[in-house]
């Protein structure tokens, strides 16, 4: 697992091997990324959830990609596909996205698993999530409460 951080705006800090994972997936390879922040919270956790992205061939609203946005490189989830224009999206935003095209997609989340148990998660069963960006904030205050 390559563990990944990012600063406070969600983008990826690149680090040697974040570099190589993406190399690997521009030559049909997967990794297995382990985030260390939680701008994909409540669905990815930081440190709790490992995710294994393999190369993308379809796109598709929800789906959690690595791509290199407008802003820089960012694990978000797709939330509008207009022509060859992607808008991303952390889940733990309430507004800010990121915008790239379908050639600055390296890799799409296929699974996530809890890193201690190895039990499979389901995140990509976030559409009311991404109808609640109004109340996100509130809603994520709640969820940390009570974890």
């Amino acid at each position: 697992m390559i563990p990944f951080l990012t600063n406070s705006s969600g983008l990826i800090i690149p680090s040697e091997e974040l570099l190589e994972a993406v190399s690997v997936l521009r030559r049909g390879g997967s990794v297995s990324l382990l985030p260390v922040s939680n701008d994909m919270a409540p669905f990815i956790k930081a440190g709790c959830v490992e995710l294994i992205v393999k190369p993308c061939s379809e796109i598709y609203i929800g789906s959690i990609v690595l791509a290199q946005s407008d802003c820089g490189l960012v694990l978000h989830r797709i939330v509008d596909v207009e022509g060859k224009s992607i808008t991303l999206m952390a889940d733990a935003s309430c507004w800010e996205q990121e915008h790239c095209c379908p050639e600055d997609i390296f890799g799409v989340v296929s699974e996530a698993k809890n890193a201690l148990t190895g039990k499979d998660l389901r995140i990509n069963k976030a559409c009311l999530w991404r109808k609640l960006k109004f109340v996100r904030r509130p809603l994520l205050t709640v969820l940390n409460c009570l974890h």
